[in-house]
């Protein structure tokens, strides 16, 4: 990166993004950072992000918005108040100033959405992209994914498959995807902070879906127990033309473990009425997607199909390459291997 240093680069973040309101230092005054406490139990959580993640990088404030959502997603999945924010920004060669701007405004968008700032972090440059963010949070009673029963119905925050649509335009050869790209380079992830303030209220069990939707009912469905049954998933609306370009079945954005940051969580039958009562006052939509059951099933219906999703518990880091992984999921669904 000819002409953008180390100073350059820490005054663009440091001009854009929100200071932390809770900072008792100046930035740069002491070699930790100096904050005053909040209320409830503390909250913490960290995600380090890199090309692995298959994150786009042709928008860079859309970039910048992703990966400030995508970090603070584990606080709001227990319910959390995000408190404070911090990040450590491996910078490419390849980026230009205009292009870090753009990436910070990016992050600064949604730290002023959750009313935090800034509390530090650390800045480098290097061949390869990466960034590592961190959330402070706080909560009076943090919601758990333990905690589902039997025939606890299961809930969903948005639509499914936005992660794994950024993941197919940098997987898959770029030509005829590169021709229809602009149609979803406004596939932003969604910032569900009304919603968790709803959830903590009512669920019994909360998990985002960062690793895809399908490993984060496997992780409920494991430590709470039980099976579950789910049908008419709600895909994300540009899955159907990828599923057309690219010939590979729709299923494949709900199993693929290249997430969308939506919170997944259950309810109990009793307090379901309630619960859809309060958030259509709260104008909040969310999709029922099945139930949790008392047996070790794991069961997708779509179509009349009924797929066995324990017959293939299977995940990215037991293949040696994300082709091997992909052709895996296809032969379970019935399909020939990947044409890329």
């Amino acid at each position: 990166m000819r002409g953008l240093g180390e100073k350059e680069l820490i005054g663009i973040f440091l001009t854009e993004l929100p200071a932390s309101q809770y900072m008792q230092n100046r930035f740069f005054e002491s070699d930790a950072e100096v904050l005053s406490g909040g209320s409830g139990q503390l909250l913490f959580t960290t995600d380090e992000f890199s090309d692995e993640d298959f994150f786009r990088t042709d928008n860079p404030f859309k970039l910048g918005y992703n990966l400030a959502v995508a970090t603070i997603s584990d606080i709001l999945a227990v319910g959390g108040t995000p408190y404070a924010y911090a990040h450590t920004v491996k910078v490419s060669t390849r980026w230009d100033r205009e292009y870090v701007t753009q990436m910070a405004k990016g992050i600064a968008t949604v730290l002023k959405k959750c009313g935090i700032g800034l509390m530090g972090g650390d800045l480098g440059i290097a061949t390869q992209w990466g960034y590592t963010g961190i959330c402070l949070g706080y909560a009076d009673h943090p919601l758990s994914r333990i905690g589902a029963s039997p025939y606890d119905k299961i809930y969903i925050t948005g639509m499914i498959g936005g992660g794994n649509i950024e993941a197919a335009f940098s997987f898959y050869e770029q030509g005829q995807l590169l021709r229809t790209g602009a149609r979803f380079l406004k596939n932003y992830f969604s910032l569900r902070t009304k919603e968790s303030k709803l959830i903590r209220d009512w669920a019994t069990c909360c998990i985002d879906t960062s690793d895809g939707v399908l490993i984060a009912l496997n992780t409920l469905s494991r430590l709470n127990g039980l099976g579950y049954t789910v049908q008419n998933l709600p895909y994300h609306y540009a899955t159907t033309m990828l599923c057309r370009l690219l010939r590979i079945p729709k299923e494949l954005f709900f199993m693929g473990e290249c997430g969308e940051y939506e919170l997944l969580f259950a309810i109990s039958p009793e307090d379901e009425q309630d619960f859809l009562e309060e958030a259509q006052e709260l104008n909040l939509k969310f999709s029922l997607i099945g139930e949790f059951v008392p047996d070790d099933d794991r069961l997708l219906v779509e179509n009349d199909k009924v797929l066995n999703l324990a017959e293939c518990d299977c995940s990215a880091r037991d293949f040696p390459s994300k082709k091997d992984y992909l052709n895996k999921l296809l032969g379970f669904l019935g399909h020939g291997p990947l044409k890329v």
